[in-house]
């Protein structure tokens, strides 16, 4: 390789570092596998899993859609170090507000989006729901790595800001993407070192989960939580238009001076 063509390629390697330190925040999209994960509702007997029938609906379908990723905001809040017995937490995790922003998604012929969204990172901080009193306790485990993504969850009165749909009775309230070492899916590995908000999110299979509710929280009568899980969620970064042309660029360069040399160079 000729020297003018190793500098051009030197130029266009500290460009694109250049692009990739000031990409903030970076666009991602995600698809999903087309299989409901069950989960287990709580009061049900151990291994007893199913679908909420009023979301059948959505069965079958895959969930497809962007978001923003901002990797340079500052920690928000710490979560309790005391979890709650009855549901899956990470106890001590860190959460980053406004770490996502424009999440967009479609499944079937629905949509849904939220202009705001969150993050939280817990490293070897994610603790597995506990089954309520007088059924068998669940095996220990110790706590596993765990990311999660998505919009806004308004339980506390709030009002909400997403834009979702309904089904029957039950209203989207918001879309999350979390990935759990060993949890979900179980091949899941190890993959935090810290509770810091990750550069770039994980190049992992992920599970995302939509979650519906009925009623209101001020009536706990008509309150109901519905969930929807898929899994085999990849999220992969959008190429910035600019860096999409300094390609071509680059590749026009490279090919011009690869004529240039050609043509200098003498035939017999």
């Amino acid at each position: 390789m000729s020297a003018s063509t190793l500098k051009i390629c030197a130029g266009l390697v500290a460009v694109f570092a250049a692009q990739a330190a000031l990409a903030v925040p970076v666009q991602y999209q995600f698809t999903t596998g087309t299989a409901a994960e069950p989960y287990q509702f709580a009061g049900l007997p151990p291994g007893t899993a199913f679908v909420d029938p009023v979301l059948a609906p959505l069965t079958g379908l895959s969930v497809t859609g962007t978001f923003f990723y901002d990797n340079a905001v500052p920690v928000s809040s710490v979560n309790p170090l005391t979890p709650n017995p009855n549901f899956s937490t990470a106890p001590g995790s860190s959460n980053y507000a406004n770490a996502i922003s424009n999440f967009a998604g479609t499944i079937g012929a629905y949509s849904f989006s939220d202009p705001t969204g969150s993050a939280q990172v817990g490293n070897d901080e994610f603790v597995p729901a506990q089954l309520p009193p007088g059924l068998p306790p669940l095996q220990p485990s110790p706590p596993y790595d765990f990311v999660q993504i998505g919009t806004y969850i308004n339980f506390g009165g709030e009002v909400p800001d997403a834009a979702g749909f309904t089904i029957g009775d039950y209203r989207l309230i918001g879309a999350r993407i979390f990935w759990i070492e060993d949890y979900a899916p179980q091949s899941t590995p190890d993959f935090l070192t810290s509770d810091d908000l990750l550069a770039t999110l994980p190049d992992l299979g992920g599970r995302l989960a939509l979650d519906f509710v009925t009623g209101t929280p001020a009536d706990l009568s008509t309150f109901k939580v519905a969930y929807y899980f898929v899994d085999d969620v990849r999220v992969r970064p959008v190429p910035e238009p600019t860096s999409l042309s300094l390609l071509a660029i680059g590749a026009l360069a490279l090919g011009g001076a690869w004529r240039f040399r050609r043509a200098a160079t003498p035939r017999t």
